[in-house]
């Protein structure tokens, strides 16, 4: 028994120099001023070892942990009862349980005379962003201004004066602590749940002396927090949730475990979306899947015709490929197109080739051949097309030519 405790205790021994042995870990942010290096893995699932999960954004100052706070976080819906209970054990009535919400988590920390507002990949807030024009810096700030403007208690609190908002309510939180928070999604970056109506964003955990204590009161609000009875509560209040306000629920359990048990539909909805910045081109990666296209129209309304949109262009895409497929292999002339196009062409006519009485080429082949490119070469390819057509209006007489390596088919294919 004594080898399995030091096997168990050399497993969870959390320090620079394991987690710089992990291939999935990577220093991503440096700060000159202080020397602080930021941690995090490139890439965490469920089946990753404990070591990877705990790396969700560490600060180091050489070998010392400055900043470790939550982290890789399980996800579960009421599907995953067994697992749940499971990893709950007998903990249930010590829980913590709040409503989970989409949204950025980000870090504030006090380190050589200077709070730190950071997220998991930078360690300045206000140069990282997703899916929109704003940082998560900026996003903070602004949520702490509209919860000064409606929160009597925080406005009472923060010092009057001519320093920013920042600086006012760093002056009330204490340097020895290190705070979590929790930034709303905004229009420009929700996934599934409907933005709030003004910037928001809550207080999730305080660490002391590296233990995370929740009833820390910095005038921020907590997220909803429960006290079920029972798992089957907890089951039936997360099923039966209004999903476009709320993700499910966040357990936080004693051994300093937590996950997420989400709303199935929520969960649908999420995958559907998935973790990719641009809608636009989610759109690419899916629209051959008739589940989550239409997953992806039922949460972004305003994006259909965007879609609608981009599939003309596909269709003209094809066109043009097919007209150049003829002139060069019916008409036995000179062609250019770029390397994107050229593949499409030398697939349809490999599969041509197979049998040159019955394959014969259509644009109905090749729409079916550039359906099945990587979404990255179809909005390569629709890139080029919206810079052709912006550069045929403005100059109809002029050859057209584009930055990208274009392939001479006559030189490049044969018969």
């Amino acid at each position: 028994m004594s080898n399995m405790t030091e096997n168990m205790s050399s497993e969870y021994e959390f320090s620079r120099e394991k987690i710089e042995k992990l291939n999935n870990v990577k220093m991503v942010d440096k700060d000159e001023e202080t020397g602080l290096e930021l941690f995090c893995y490139t890439k965490c699932e469920a089946s990753d070892s404990y070591l990877t999960k705990q790396c969700r954004g560490v600060v180091f100052n050489g070998n010392d942990i400055v900043m470790k706070a939550f982290p890789y976080t399980l996800e579960y819906t009421t599907d995953n009862t067994t697992i749940i209970e499971k990893t709950i054990d007998n903990m249930f009535n010590d829980c913590l349980i709040y409503d989970s919400h989409e949204g950025a988590l980000v870090r504030l920390f006090y380190f050589s005379n200077k709070w730190f507002i950071s997220t998991h990949r930078k360690l300045n807030a206000f140069r990282s962003k997703w899916a929109s024009k704003e940082s998560f810096g900026t996003l903070f700030k602004q949520a702490l201004v509209s919860e000064v403007e409606n929160n009597e208690k925080l406005r009472t609190a923060l010092p009057s004066g001519d320093e920013n908002i920042l600086e006012r309510f760093y002056s009330i939180l204490d340097p020895t602590k290190q705070y979590m928070f929790l930034i709303l999604n905004s229009p420009e970056n929700r996934i599934v749940c409907i933005p709030p109506s003004r910037p928001t964003l809550y207080h999730v955990g305080t660490f002391i002396n590296d233990k995370i204590t929740m009833t820390e009161d910095i005038y921020i609000p907590y997220s909803k927090k429960h006290n079920f009875k029972s798992l089957e509560e907890m089951y039936n209040y997360v099923d039966t949730m209004d999903y476009h306000y709320s993700q499910g629920v966040i357990l936080f359990l004693p051994n300093n475990t937590q996950f997420k048990v989400l709303n199935k539909n929520y969960y649908e909805l999420f995958n559907a979306r998935g973790n990719e910045p641009s809608i636009k081109y989610r759109y690419l990666q899916v629209r051959m899947d008739s589940k989550y296209n239409n997953m992806l129209y039922y949460l972004y309304p305003n994006m259909i015709n965007v879609f609608e949109e981009y599939e003309n262009h596909i269709y003209n895409i094809a066109k043009n490929i097919y007209k150049a497929y003829v002139e060069r292999y019916i008409k036995k002339e000179y062609v250019s197109v770029s390397q994107e196009q050229f593949n499409v062409i030398k697939e349809c006519h490999n599969w041509h080739c197979e049998n040159r009485k019955e394959n014969r080429i259509t644009l109905e082949k090749i729409i079916s051949v550039l359906n099945t490119q990587l979404p990255v070469r179809i909005n390569h390819m629709i890139r080029q097309h919206i810079s052709q057509k912006k550069t045929e209006m403005t100059t109809e007489s002029t050859e057209i030519t584009t930055n990208t390596e274009s392939v001479e088919m006559s030189t490049e294919m044969t018969n």
